[in-house]
């Protein structure tokens, strides 16, 4: 099953449930490796190893 089927099914069963829309594939990806490499950071300084460069 493809990404794009996959998301028709979820607003398929969201409609019929009632709930809200799942939001659209791919929608938070940037926020999520926005929050990855904040995590890596603080626990790279937390361990003692210095904080890694930090991308710009």
């Amino acid at each position: 099953m493809s990404l794009t089927e996959q998301y028709a099914l979820d607003l398929y069963r969201a409609a019929r449930r009632g709930e809200p829309a799942p939001p659209a594939p791919g929608r938070h990806d940037w926020r999520t490796v926005r929050e990855l490499r904040e995590y890596r950071y603080v626990q790279a300084v937390t361990a003692g190893r210095g904080p890694p460069p930090w991308p710009r």
